[in-house]
C-alpha cells in the first residue's frame, strides 16, 4: 500500500510539472483519502473512479495557466514512517505563526494520517492527537 502512495505522489508531480490536465492513478485507501483532501480544498478540480474499482482519473486544477498544487512532497517513505506527537506538532504551527501567516507560506501544513483518517496539522491540535506525517503540500 504505501509503493502505491509512492507511485502516487510522483505520478502527480510529472503531470504537474508537464502541464497535464487529467492523470491515471491507483487507488488504495490512502491515495483515496488524499484525493478527498485535494478535493474539498481546491487543490484538485475532481477525481473520477473507473468501473474496475482499483483505477481513477484525476483532474488537475490550473488557474491563468498555473497550478493550483505545485508539489506533493513525501514525507514517510516505505523504509522511514515519520510519526509526530502533539508537542512536535505545536511547535511546528508556532514557528509556521512567527514567520507571518499560515495562508501566505509556499508549504500548506503537513497531511498526518490517524485513526484511519486524514487530519491537517491545526485539525490535529484541535482533536488532541499526533500521528503518521504521509506528505506536504506545495502551492
Amino acid at each position: 500500500m504505501v509503493k502505491n502512495l509512492m507511485n502516487f505522489f510522483s505520478l502527480i508531480n510529472a503531470a504537474i510539472q508537464r502541464q497535464q490536465v487529467e492523470v491515471s492513478v491507483k487507488l488504495c485507501s490512502q491515495t483515496l483519502l488524499i484525493l478527498v483532501y485535494l478535493r474539498n480544498h481546491n487543490y484538485i478540480n475532481g477525481f473520477i473512479r473507473h468501473k474496475n474499482g482499483r483505477d481513477c482519473t484525476v483532474l488537475l486544477n490550473y488557474i491563468e495557466g498555473r497550478p493550483v498544487l505545485k508539489q506533493i512532497i513525501p514525507v514517510s517513505t516505505p523504509g522511514r514512517r515519520v510519526f509526530c506527537s502533539m508537542f512536535s506538532l505545536k511547535l511546528f504551527l508556532s514557528r509556521n505563526a512567527k514567520k507571518g501567516p499560515v495562508n501566505h507560506s509556499p508549504y500548506n501544513m503537513p497531511l498526518i494520517f490517524a485513526k484511519g483518517r486524514l487530519y491537517s496539522a491545526v485539525e490535529c491540535l484541535r482533536q488532541w492527537h499526533g500521528g503518521e506525517v504521509l506528505c506536504t503540500i506545495a502551492s
